[in-house]
């Protein structure tokens, strides 16, 4: 007989992924113009957006900008251990390929 434990716990990348999504459509953005101001991959925003990725703090943090969030969910905006972090990139550098 197989079993398989149910967590009960609600998973943190489906609440993050709807939150986006609402803040998205507050915004009136599309999914498409979202990924491209963050500098993300569309791909990889729905994904994010339906709880099927995780999210790296890098990505947050363009999300959160992208957004004009300032709390950028949660995680201070301007912490310095995040911009050390994050590699240089170019015009059309994107994350989640």
């Amino acid at each position: 007989m197989l079993w398989r434990a149910v967590s009960r716990k609600p998973d943190y990348r489906v609440i993050l992924g709807a939150t986006i999504r609402q803040r998205r459509k507050r915004a009136e953005l599309t999914l498409e113009a979202l990924a491209e101001k963050a500098e993300l991959h569309p791909n990889y925003l729905g994904r994010v957006e339906r709880g099927e990725e995780h999210v790296s703090l890098i990505a947050l943090r363009r999300l959160a900008e992208a957004l004009n969030r300032n709390d950028a969910f949660g995680i201070q905006r301007n912490s310095e251990s995040l911009r050390e972090q994050e590699t240089p990139r170019g015009k059309d550098a994107k994350v989640g390929h």
